[in-house]
């Protein structure tokens, strides 16, 4: 996939709403759910002593 439409992929991803959490009185998109697991993942990654591979887990995503 080329950059351009993988720009395209992750902003659509706004559009896409989670059905299993909300966020006060909305849900909670999946571009929303999908930022704060990075956050997470990039604050709890040098925390912990297990070596993990940082750019598969952001891949994931």
């Amino acid at each position: 996939m080329d950059e351009i439409k993988k720009i395209q992929h992750l902003f659509k991803l706004k559009e896409v709403f989670r059905t299993a959490c909300e966020m006060g009185d909305r849900p909670e998109s999946t571009a929303e759910h999908t930022y704060s697991v990075l956050i997470l993942a990039q604050h709890f990654l040098p925390k912990i002593s297990q070596q993990l591979d940082k750019h598969k887990i952001m891949q994931c995503y």
